[in-house]
């Protein structure tokens, strides 16, 4: 049977019929294949979670930001 995630079921039927939907609880997150967008993390609702992955370089760029903002603040030394 092929399931779709809610974006992809709404784009190619018009509505959400919930193929993913109720797969995991509220919270949590479920991998799975979508027809539509293809394999990925799903949460609850069945909505597709776009995760976010930092090369090393972004990662380290990130704490110097967030060390300045702490430092700022003075909540950081």
């Amino acid at each position: 049977m092929a399931d779709f995630c809610k974006k992809c079921s709404e784009e190619h039927f018009g509505k959400d019929y919930g193929d993913l939907k109720g797969l995991c609880k509220p919270g949590e997150k479920v991998f799975d294949i979508c027809e539509g967008c293809g394999k990925g993390w799903f949460d609850h609702l069945g909505n597709k979670i776009e995760e976010v992955v930092l090369t090393a370089e972004e990662e380290a760029e990130l704490d110097k930001m967030i060390d300045a903002q702490l430092e700022d603040l003075q909540l950081w030394k």
